[in-house]
């Protein structure tokens, strides 16, 4: 074998692994638009939260925004689960309630649903604090209705999100 076809051959093995890492790098760093679009919407509406609550949400949590096409409002809830139980919270910048109170739910994909409790005033907005002792890992809807009264089961879904 040759001394210039070892070096040739030697080119050709860089250019090709060249080749790869460029595509390699570019596929890493290209942000799908799905996920690019969610996450910039969630962190206007904490921009927003923030500023209309003055408070900051906590790094290192769950976050998701909770919208609808025929509301005037958002929200934003953040989900914490640890060795000792799950706390979720939910702030609010919604109208006052026409009739009843606003409660907030968590389901699961079976349809499983635990009511997180009635929002209280806050702020100029509505908060809702919850706490379990169970991994509520697997119920990734958060939904805001307006009950009438204290009912087991959501009435009228106003917002909703869904944790990733």
């Amino acid at each position: 074998m040759k001394k210039g076809d070892i070096v040739k051959g030697a080119i050709v093995v860089a250019v090709v692994a060249g080749i790869f890492y460029y595509f390699a790098q570019t596929d890493q760093d290209t942000p799908d638009p799905d996920t690019q679009f969610s996450q910039n919407t969630t962190e206007e509406t904490q921009r927003q939260i923030e500023e209309r609550f003055n408070t900051q949400v906590p790094e290192g949590v769950e976050r998701t925004e909770l919208k609808s096409e025929g509301v005037d409002g958002v929200a934003l809830a953040t989900r914490e689960v640890t060795e000792r139980g799950t706390k979720i919270s939910i702030l609010a910048d919604l109208p006052d309630p026409q009739v009843g109170s606003y409660q907030a739910w968590i389901q699961k994909d079976d349809d499983e649903t635990i009511s997180l409790g009635r929002f209280r005033v806050a702020k100029g907005g509505f908060v809702v604090e919850f706490t379990s002792e169970r991994d509520l890992s697997e119920y990734d809807k958060v939904m805001i209705t307006q009950q009438s009264d204290q009912k087991p089961s959501p009435e009228d879904v106003l917002i909703e999100g869904r944790f990733d």
